[in-house]
């Protein structure tokens, strides 16, 4: 469901290591008068070597330092904000707000009221009082409702572990802190080289802590990153999206779960070809092309099913009224053992969330 986002928010995180490296490399090269040119014609404005037009090095490394903490930080807020939008969107899509998870209930309850309390404020002052009114009364009469997200996004700190895990559990997401320490993007991360945390919770306080420093001009000269440390963050981040993005799939398969919008339908038992091949006894109808979620208690992806085999021979759909072996190609990696989930009609539901889907925000 979120596939495409974080493929954004990892370009967007790629970016920004790119900048880190040039900047860092062109720095390097014009202060120490490596910029030259021996064409007739000039490769570039001979301005870029003069040292009387550049910011020195101190200063550039100061600048280059707060914007990319304060960028990875902005990328990974507006990132946690998008899935509980994006979770708030899919349930709001199938269920009626009875039927959605206490927590939500709770929480867009007094969402609403402190965005009452503010309403006379520059935050709040495009919504239409009325109709944010009558759509919570619609929602508590079981009638056709829309949430709106803001009621959730309300946070009095940055988005440190603790606070992430309080923000998640107040959109029913809950257990969202173990899940990231758990989470093979993040062991992956801390096992492949020394972090300047021990854990998620200690590399995140880490990047706010430089993230509130650049923001609030106290910076010294000790406190400038190096250029490794700065794409660290940016690794770190990623690992983070990775992670949030398959709870909050997870999760909102879950509360679907309850109410017979997603059916489990069987486990992949085997896994062949780096997990892209997954043979396993299943039940009901799959065909090319349509998507299943492999589902485990600390991984939930999203794959396409690029081939299926019954008895080895290649099928475009099948239909199994009791479990089967049949073989799947994903276009991705999958996992032995994992649960098969399938959303039940998504194309109806792709069609509402098209129709529900604000205009995308910029990361």
């Amino acid at each position: 469901m979120y596939n495409a986002f974080l493929q954004r928010t990892a370009e967007a995180i790629s970016a920004l290591g790119r900048h880190i490296r040039t900047s860092d490399r062109f720095r390097t090269a014009a202060l120490d008068d490596r910029l030259s040119c021996g064409a007739a014609v000039p490769c570039f404005d001979p301005a870029l070597g003069n040292r009387e037009t550049m910011a020195d090095s101190l200063e550039w490394r100061i600048i280059d330092h707060c914007a990319a903490v304060t960028r990875i930080y902005a990328i990974y807020e507006q990132f946690a904000h998008e899935m509980v939008r994006e979770h708030l969107g899919l349930l709001q899509s199938r269920l009626p707000f009875s039927h959605l998870p206490e927590a939500i209930q709770t929480s867009y309850r007094l969402g609403l009221s402190k965005i009452l309390e503010k309403k006379d404020g520059p935050r709040y002052a495009d919504l239409n009082l009325t109709q944010l009114v009558d759509n919570y009364v619609l929602a508590l009469r079981g009638q056709i409702y829309s949430l709106e997200p803001r009621a959730f996004l309300m946070q009095e700190q940055n988005l440190r572990l603790p606070e992430l895990h309080r923000f998640m559990s107040a959109s029913g997401i809950d257990g969202t802190s173990a899940w990231i320490e758990g989470h093979r993007s993040i062991r992956d991360f801390f096992a492949s080289a020394d972090r300047l945390g021990a854990s998620a919770e200690k590399e995140m306080a880490e990047l706010i802590k430089y993230r509130n420093d650049a923001s609030h001009g106290s910076i010294d000269i000790g406190d400038i990153l190096h250029v490794n440390v700065l794409i660290e963050f940016c690794d770190f981040i990623l690992a983070i999206c990775e992670a949030l993005a398959e709870r909050v799939q997870l999760a909102g398969l879950q509360s679907l779960k309850l109410h017979g919008h997603v059916t489990e339908r069987g486990r992949i038992t085997e896994s062949l070809k780096a997990d892209t091949v997954g043979i396993g006894a299943l039940v009901g109808d799959f065909s090319r092309g349509s998507t299943v979620y492999l589902c485990g208690d600390s991984y939930c992806v999203e794959r396409t099913l690029v081939n299926l085999q019954l008895n080895d021979v290649d099928h475009e759909a099948v239909q199994l009224s009791a479990e089967t072996e049949v073989g799947f190609l994903f276009d991705g990696p999958g996992k032995k053992n994992s649960i098969v989930m399938v959303i039940e009609n998504a194309a109806a539901l792709k069609a509402v969330a098209e129709v529900q889907q604000p205009e995308e925000a910029q990361v």
